[in-house]
């Protein structure tokens, strides 16, 4: 390149050459005023490490002390106002300060004061050197070359024989401590050397010595032909776990934790004993499979049981819910069971579940339940003998409620109800005279006040038995409407109760379709019109819409 091409530029001047040389120094050169705010007067360009600018400084939108961290600017000040009070001339100060994105730098300040000839403190200059590193590096040659001698906890370093090369004051104790142990825990404490002398394992090791238990983590050093092995007391820790195991073990029904994984994958944790008698299974068989405990469960409980545990999942609310099982020898149990769940990081979900063998309690409800409905069917036989032309009337009412409820997905206990309700919903008639009953021609006011008095008298009469379902309050509102209009109290809407309900639709339904003395049956068509009309007035508008679908795809039949 010939000199006409060439760019020309003057030679740098000496104050420019010095602030090159230190815009390209690692250490931050300042300048700042000794006034309030200390507002910087010069800043090197080494200040962007830290993350702000030059010009921030400069423009005095940023003051230097609003950079040092708050900790330590109390003493930072104090330390400026002493050098320059007491008229020095050098200051070295170590001090954090906090960089553009919030993190804790450690810095090493090196300050000349400048002072006019009477000794006045006009300026601060000097060099910063970020020492972060260097002072994480001392902390942990500190804590490492203190740890051996102020660790609470046992450790020793053995060499590949199985000599002790290194031991603190509390390894030293429990080496005394085992000249008093047992013969199994000195010959336990020679095996865990054996271990630690092998050069390629590392891994974790459980010592007791008298009434004290330890945890020894087995950490061979790579490089060196040395094993540290460093000791815990987890007498205490040990001791609880025992505790909550022994309390586990002899909890009145199984104890298991289980966990349901994001991908719907799922796993027993722990279980307890108690398990095994109620599944007919060991802990081993059902901790490495888990479907062996969804396999005993009764086909038609399985969706319900899998989708209880998944909506506890899904709303983290408390669960709770009975299902039966088979167990290996053919034996049907019925199971209840509670947990709450809690989530874990990463989206699994664990209960901590109780579960309670109740087959013999189910098995008295179901003999106490059989004798209830034995009774009723008694009352009902009654009731027909008097009213042979309405015979079968209240079995094909309970028949249809029990469609209509299980549709409406009512539980089985409320299905039992309703049934037991249903089956003897018209029992208050027993105290009508015959005649009026099976009377062909249309009754008298004083006769169909009769009538309307019998769900008033049908729940008085049950009103002393001790059901476990308010059967005497359903018949009793069994001829109430939604909209007000029926008897004997004239309720609306919810105020009837959802069985009473149910049945007032059924009883309709029934008696429309059915025969009568006074009239030939209307069929399930008429019947099914009357219900439609009734929606939202006369009838439940939810409870008519199952019962109509119910009859639209085939389900009822009369």
């Amino acid at each position: 390149m010939d000199d006409k091409s060439a760019t020309h530029r003057a030679p740098y001047t000496d104050t420019e050459r010095l602030i090159s040389i230190i815009d390209d120094s690692p250490t931050i050169a300042f300048v700042w005023e000794l006034t309030e705010g200390w507002p910087v007067a010069f800043v090197s360009k080494a200040i962007e490490n830290f993350g702000y600018t030059v010009d921030e400084f400069l423009s005095r939108s940023i003051d230097f002390e609003e950079i040092v961290h708050p900790d330590d600017l109390q003493r930072v000040g104090q330390e400026v106002e002493q050098a320059i009070n007491s008229d020095a001339v050098k200051l070295e100060q170590k001090y954090r300060i906090v960089t553009r994105s919030g993190e804790t730098r450690w810095i090493m300040d090196w300050t000349d004061i400048i002072r006019d000839k009477s000794g006045r403190a006009l300026q601060a200059q000097g060099i910063i050197l970020d020492i972060t590193d260097f002072v994480n590096a001392e902390a942990r040659a500190r804590d490492f070359a203190n740890f051996p001698l102020e660790n609470p906890y046992p450790l020793l370093r053995i060499d590949c024989f199985g000599d002790i090369l290194l031991t603190n004051k509390a390894a030293q104790k429990l080496i005394a401590d085992l000249t008093d142990a047992s013969p199994a825990q000195r010959e336990n404490w020679k095996k865990m050397l054996s271990v630690a002398t092998d050069m390629q394992l590392s891994g974790r090791f459980d010592l007791d010595v008298g009434d004290k238990r330890y945890e020894f983590n087995i950490q061979h050093v790579e490089g060196k032909d040395y094993t540290n092995l460093y000791g815990e007391d987890v007498t205490d820790r040990h001791r609880d776990a025992n505790r909550l195991l022994d309390i586990a073990e002899n909890l009145p029904g199984a104890f298991f934790q289980y966990k349901l994984n994001p991908d719907n994958t799922d796993e027993i944790i722990f279980l307890n004993k108690r398990c095994e008698e109620i599944w007919d299974v060991t802990t081993d068989q059902v901790a490495r499979d888990s479907s062996l405990v969804w396999n005993k469960v009764h086909p038609d409980d399985i969706e319900g049981l899998r989708t209880s545990v998944m909506a506890s999942a899904h709303t983290a609310s408390a669960w709770e819910h009975e299902w039966r099982i088979f167990t290996p020898s053919g034996e049907k149990k019925w199971l209840r069971g509670f947990a709450r769940p809690r989530s874990q990081q990463g989206g699994a979900s664990i209960w901590n579940a109780l579960v309670f063998d109740v087959t013999v309690e189910k098995k008295s409800a179901q003999a106490l339940s059989d004798a209830l409905k034995q009774a009723i069917r008694v009352l009902s036989a009654a009731l027909e003998a008097r009213d042979p032309y309405t015979a079968g009337h209240e079995q094909r009412v309970a028949e249809v409620s029990i469609q209509i409820g299980q549709k409406m997905g009512l539980s089985s206990e409320c299905l039992t109800g309703l049934e037991l309700a249903a089956t003897i919903h018209d029992v208050g008639k027993i105290q009508i005279p015959a005649e009026i009953l099976s009377k062909p021609t249309k009754l008298s006011p004083e006769e169909y006040a009769l009538i309307k008095a019998h769900p008033a008298v049908g729940a008085k009469l049950l009103s002393d038995i001790e059901f476990e379902w308010p059967i005497a309050e359903i018949i009793h509102q069994h001829h109430e409407r939604f909209d007000g209009s029926g008897y004997p109290d004239g309720l609306a809407g919810t105020e009837i109760l959802l069985e009473a309900r149910i049945i007032a639709v059924a009883d309709t339904l029934e008696a429309m379709a059915s025969h009568r003395p006074y009239r030939p049956g209307l069929g399930i068509k008429k019947a099914a019109e009357e219900i439609r009309t009734g929606a939202g007035t006369r009838y439940d508008p939810e409870i008519a819409e199952v019962c109509l679908g119910l009859i639209e795809n085939g389900e009822i039949h009369l």
